[in-house]
């Protein structure tokens, strides 16, 4: 059986996400100081008590244009804003696909190569049928591969 998960999580992996890292960008999310403020809570201590800084104060620091740098706080809004959804997602200019498998008893190793508009269009739709038809097989082989064991091949191993 050709289980497209293992595909699909190969090819998530490889794709460019930009996350949110600064104090605009954390407050945009939000949409208030206060709600921002919250999330950040117990991700900033006070140096002198370590205990956590109260929402108020971190409120204050989304209010005020001074306070403390991004450069003393920027760790802290990376740190929140990998954790929000990516601010955009990008396929890298080249996606390359190793799938390993059996043919009856021969062991199989295929490897394609996705660039610009190819590696664009397979990272938002990554199938083993487009895979093969990037490795030039005719249309009547790629169709084959319709996800049951018709096409006679059994996928071991996607990298």
């Amino acid at each position: 059986m050709m289980d497209p998960q293992p595909l699909a999580r190969l090819v998530d992996s490889k794709l460019i996400r930009e996350y949110r890292s600064t104090k605009t960008e954390i407050k945009d999310y939000y949409g208030s100081s206060r709600a921002a403020a919250e999330a950040l809570y117990g991700r900033i201590l006070n140096k002198k008590t370590g205990e956590p800084v109260k929402v108020e104060s971190i409120m204050r620091r989304f209010q005020n244009r001074g306070g403390k740098s991004q450069g003393e706080m920027g760790a802290v809004y990376k740190e929140l804003g990998r954790e929000l959804p990516p601010l955009s997602v990008k396929p890298p200019e080249t996606i390359t696909v190793t799938v390993r498998g059996q043919q009856g008893q021969r062991d199989r190793e295929w490897t394609a190569t996705f660039k610009g508009a190819a590696a664009y269009r397979f990272s938002r739709n990554p199938s083993y049928k487009e895979f093969f038809k990037q490795l030039g097989y005719k249309p009547s082989v790629v169709e084959a591969f319709n996800g049951d064991d018709s096409s006679g091949v059994v996928i071991t191993a996607v990298v």
